[in-house]
């Protein structure tokens, strides 16, 4: 588990940077793998074509991260090892500064074996809470 951790945090790092991240407006955003069809376990994520995330785990969430806002960001979920081409998407977001966001992927890939089968989404859900209110 450690080293999953280990190389999201790697990844999300390398990827803002190569987008520029330091001079750009952020928002923060927390992704949750939420499809419980068997087809993608694990997923892969991109954005703008360039590999984000990687072996996300069923019901895995990342902690909440600064991404870039302002900008629209092309996001693709594939399942895991099987590249961009093989992918669901792109939804395309566009974040607001300084907002809190949950982008939760659910839903079924699978032509069969599911009723009902809901099909797969992404959907991103703005007013985030990244502590709990008691």
């Amino acid at each position: 588990m450690r080293k999953t951790r280990l190389s999201l945090a790697f990844a999300v790092i390398a990827f803002f940077a190569f987008i520029g991240f330091a001079s750009a407006q952020t928002a923060k955003l927390q992704i949750i793998h939420n499809s419980a069809d068997a087809a993608v376990d694990e997923v892969d994520i991109y954005v703008n074509g360039a590999s984000f995330l990687t072996d996300v785990g069923f019901r895995q969430a990342t902690n909440f991260m600064n991404v870039p806002a302002g900008v629209d960001l092309n996001i693709v979920v594939a399942p895991a090892g099987a590249g961009i081409e093989n992918g669901v998407g792109p939804v395309t977001v566009n974040l607001t500064e300084n907002e809190t966001y949950i982008a939760i992927a659910s839903g079924i890939v699978s032509a069969s074996g599911y009723d009902p089968a809901s099909p797969f989404s992404l959907e991103v859900f703005a007013g985030a809470r990244e502590t709990a209110v008691e």
